[in-house]
């Protein structure tokens, strides 16, 4: 299969990595250095503690990506529109594109920066460190889910397929929606109190004061996913479940803010926090933590 994926962060390189040596992968990339230094030295992935170098075709030219059967967005939240709307005039008819971002507004967004476009969610549980721009640690096995969208080929099926035939755990599914809230409910517990005391995921799950703040921020996504007409279930047992099988991950929040960048707060806790507003649900603590991931930002 002919694979473009967006974007050069941990995730971008994980999956580059992972299927590039079963099927025809181009990365598109933001700056033309970083492009360089990838064609040039290849993606440098270390899983269990082995480093392979993976040759890849890295580009700046989203014409790299005409032919594509699928494309799999894996830039930050905020930068979905900008990143995407080159593509809009030059994606072929039929290509699918598979938003793997955090957040449960991007495939909104996506769809608006590509109008025509088959665009599907594809929320992934795959777990990446990034530690140079063509260096990538793997965390932990996480599944892939891709959507069905009814129409069109390839299908979600096939990008499955492609995905496993990697090594990568994925499967289609007729509505995504409730896994996207799955997702969120664990992110927000997770990501930003990682971020917050610099600690790996499962600190969340194992220091009592920590699993404290991560009940009470899990129960008020929860709470709010089921006004919105999704019911996750036990919030903490999500929350501990996905701490304690990525324990030794850095939250992708965490290495932004070691590394300076802006985080994705206001797609994941910031998401909940506007659907609490609108629907006047009081949600205090993911209010403040909110607070507190943009004042780390500033600092």
């Amino acid at each position: 299969m002919k694979i473009g994926i967006v974007g050069g962060g941990a995730l971008g390189l994980v999956f580059a990595a992972a299927l590039t040596p079963h099927h025809d992968v181009t990365l598109l990339v933001r700056r033309a250095a970083v492009a360089d230094e990838l064609r040039a030295g290849g993606i440098a992935a270390e899983r269990d503690g082995l480093v392979t170098t993976i040759p890849i075709r890295a580009t700046v030219d989203a014409h790299d990506l005409a032919a594509c059967d699928a494309v799999l967005v894996a830039v930050k939240a905020a930068a979905t529109h900008d990143a995407l709307a080159p593509l809009a005039a030059v994606l072929r008819a039929g290509a699918l594109v598979v938003s793997l971002q955090n957040g449960i507004d991007h495939v909104d967004v996506a769809r608006a920066a590509l109008p025509g476009v088959r665009v599907v969610a594809g929320p992934t549980m795959q777990g990446a460190t990034q530690l140079d721009a063509r260096s990538v640690r793997f965390a932990g096995a996480g599944e892939t889910i891709i959507a069905r969208d009814g129409r069109g080929d390839p299908g979600a099926d096939d990008v499955a397929a492609a995905f496993l035939a990697a090594g990568l755990r994925a499967r289609a599914v007729d509505d995504a929606t409730a896994i996207l809230w799955d997702k969120l409910v664990r992110n927000c517990a997770i990501n930003p109190l990682a971020a917050l005391v610099g600690r790996t995921n499962g600190a969340v799950a194992s220091d009592p004061e920590l699993i404290a703040v991560a009940r009470q921020l899990a129960g008020e996504a929860a709470t709010v996913a089921l006004a919105e007409g999704v019911d996750v279930g036990d919030p903490w047992a999500l929350v501990e479940a996905a701490a304690k099988a990525t324990a030794a991950n850095r939250s992708s929040m965490l290495q932004d803010i070691e590394a300076g960048r802006t985080t994705e707060i206001d797609a994941i806790s910031g998401a909940v926090l506007r659907r609490a507003e609108r629907r006047g649900i009081p949600v205090p603590a993911t209010a403040m933590i909110v607070a507190l991931i943009h004042a780390k930002e500033r600092a």
